[in-house]
């Protein structure tokens, strides 16, 4: 972690304690469990064309559904109920606030959110490989 990294984390640690936990990056049963621990998956991005967030399709995957910046193509794959795109021109803080304090306050949409992050990752799989044997025919095509 450089200094720069250090100081962003830092300074929300000092004034939130216990409240934020940083975990630097998980891998195999440690991400299993940083999963199992979160509720949802805040993704406010600056990348203009971020397209494929590997975090968000990670926590749709562990059913936590996820409220991101709609840049790029997030706003096509992440389909509510399963997670909350918001336009880059809003204030993402919050209306992210306002999603949150939702499934708080209503735990049965919440739950059906996080049941729909579980479909929704089926479904963007099924439709990765019909995408990928799509292509592999078209390039198999051209070589004849």
């Amino acid at each position: 972690m450089t200094l720069v990294d250090s100081a962003i984390i830092n300074a929300p640690q000092e004034e939130l304690g216990d409240y934020l936990e940083y975990r630097g990056a998980v891998y195999g049963l440690g991400k299993e469990a940083f999963y199992a621990d979160i509720d949802a998956v805040p993704f406010p991005t600056r990348y203009l064309v971020d397209c494929y967030p590997l975090v968000i399709v990670e926590a749709l995957a562990y059913g936590v559904p996820s409220i991101a910046d709609a840049r790029g193509c997030i706003k096509s794959y992440l389909i509510e109920p399963a997670g909350y795109t918001i336009p880059p021109i809003c204030d993402f803080t919050r209306i992210a606030s306002i999603y949150l304090e939702r499934w708080m306050n209503e735990p049965s949409e919440y739950e059906a959110s996080c049941k729909a992050a579980a479909r929704l990752v089926v479904a963007l799989n099924l439709e990765a490989k019909r995408n990928l044997s799509e292509l592999l025919s078209v390039l198999a095509g051209s070589l004849n």
